[in-house]
């Protein structure tokens, strides 16, 4: 699900024009990037975020904001970016949206106004990233799961790519050893997780972000291990031989890592600390089931709350909160209880997912894929044999993905061979330049130095483009003309 190099240039040109047209019609806006497409985490069929803000940093008032909306619009469809029924203005949202789908690739665009954090979300997820090497394959595998129940759109009741990543992080930072790449087994008791459904708070701290980065974890006994003992019964020494006999496709070995190679790599970290944190390391289907597994069975949505540890304020912990707590923190009115609750990385004033009211549905998703993908590696499973894979016991790629996909890489073709094109006309042109010496020499003395303008000049006179007058000519000039004409014909 990786975008290619033809999918990320096409995207590119569909930016390109758009902000031209903003440009042109609103000279003193700027257009910036941000969300998946700025930290490389999207999948073919997602949109383009772009940040539509004023260059002076001042926020819109609402009948400025309605009516460039209408300007806009007007100007997408007048320079055919898209047609009336592809546009949709958003105007009642929290954050103005207008969502356009591109007329040449079908890429879907959404653009924000007056939204001035979503360009510091993208540069924290892509630190995210460089701290944890293994969050990306999680981010692409739950993302693509989402997307096929319609659970990845906040404006439906979903959740979006920025909430899902922030859950993945706090699962890492409350979890994840990560000079060891394990799991902490302490905090992962049954006791515990048990309170995480039951007890009215919780609140797991992590080791500090410096001691991370210099691997200084004093806990160094502590190997791989499951949050519960349901989820151990998928750990066993044939977990090589389970991945390796299907017929999957898989590129990277290091994706099907057994346990006996996890622990004696924790063990070694045990003496020297580990300072390479590469993916080889990590069992990314250990994780996967632990994730699921903890946000599908233990985790209580309706008392606690998410926060994460960020790189601007190390001193707060990240773990789950008590709701209640919470609340009384948050200025944003009216609550639903039952809601994802994720406090921002940026204002803790403020919950980023409190529009996920399909919360509910979320966490029976997580639940079912994780008893899915339980039951595929459970040694009494005898079906996984006849499967592609074990992950095709909950993603499937559509056809018209793979549709979408080879239409992206034609248009991609296509414009490369017209800038080629005309790129060799442009060079031809250039070669064009006066010449110091004649072409063709004439007995007579007379010389041709550029035979195309007297084909040029036959073209005009023949198209009547100017009229030169007609002269009374003497017989010594038509005799002049007449080697003149002679000679050109040669």
């Amino acid at each position: 699900m990786i975008p290619t190099e033809e999918e990320h240039a096409v995207r590119q040109q569909v930016i390109n024009r758009i902000t031209n047209v903003i440009n042109q019609y609103l000279p003193t806006a700027s257009v910036d990037i941000y969300g998946s497409y700025k930290t490389g985490l999207y999948l073919p069929m997602s949109d383009i975020d772009l940040i539509v803000h004023s260059k002076d940093g001042r926020q819109w008032r609402p009948e400025e904001l309605e009516a460039l909306m209408l300007v806009l619009r007007e100007a997408f469809c007048r320079h055919r970016i898209c047609t009336q029924e592809g546009i949709q203005l958003l105007n009642g949202a929290t954050v103005p949206i207008i969502k356009l789908t591109d007329r040449r690739t079908d890429v879907k665009v959404d653009m924000s106004f007056n939204m001035n954090n979503g360009l510091r979300s993208a540069q924290l997820i892509l630190h995210y990233l460089e701290v944890y090497p293994s969050l990306k394959y999680l981010v692409y595998v739950l993302k693509q799961y989402l997307l096929q129940l319609n659970l990845n759109e906040v404006w439906t009741g979903g959740i979006s790519s920025y909430s899902l990543i922030l859950m993945l992080v706090c699962f890492f930072q409350t979890y994840y050893k990560k000079d060891q790449h394990s799991f902490w087994s302490s905090s992962l008791s049954s006791s515990f997780l048990s309170g995480l459904s039951t007890s009215s708070s919780a609140t797991i701290k992590t080791t500090p972000s410096s001691s991370l980065k210099n691997g200084t974890t004093d806990d160094c006994s502590s190997l791989t291990s499951y949050p519960s003992s349901s989820a151990a019964s998928c750990i066993s020494s044939d977990d090589n031989n389970s991945c390796g006999n299907n017929n999957s496709d898989l590129d990277d070995d290091h994706f099907n890592n057994g346990l006996s190679a996890a622990n004696s790599s924790n063990s070694s970290s045990c003496t020297t600390s580990s300072t390479n944190s590469t993916v080889e390391h990590a069992n990314l289907g250990h994780m996967l089931i632990s994730f699921l597994e903890l946000y599908g069975v233990y985790f209580n949505y309706v008392k606690l709350g998410i926060r994460v540890q960020t790189p601007h304020q190390p001193d707060r912990p990240a773990g789950f909160i008590d709701k209640e707590e919470l609340f009384k923190n948050f200025c944003c009115g009216h609550r639903t209880i039952s809601n994802l609750c994720i406090v921002d990385p940026f204002n803790d004033k403020n919950d980023i997912s409190k529009a996920s009211w399909l919360t509910p549905k979320l966490n029976s998703a997580f639940r079912e894929a994780f008893d899915k993908l339980l039951q595929s590696v459970s040694d009494q499973n005898t079906t996984l044999k006849n499967a592609p894979s074990i992950l095709s016991k909950i993603l499937s790629v559509s056809e018209s993905t793979l549709t979408y996909r080879r239409r992206l890489r034609s248009i991609y073709r296509d414009n490369q061979n017209e800038q080629r094109t005309v790129r060799q006309i442009q060079h031809g042109r250039m070669n064009y330049g006066p010449m110091d010496k004649p072409l063709i020499q004439y007995p007579n003395g007379n010389s041709l130095k550029y035979p195309y303008h007297i084909q040029l000049q036959q073209q005009f006179y023949t198209h009547n483009y100017f009229h030169r007058p007609q002269s009374q000519r003497t017989n010594h000039q038509r005799s002049v003309d007449d080697d003149h004409h002679r000679n050109a014909q040669e």
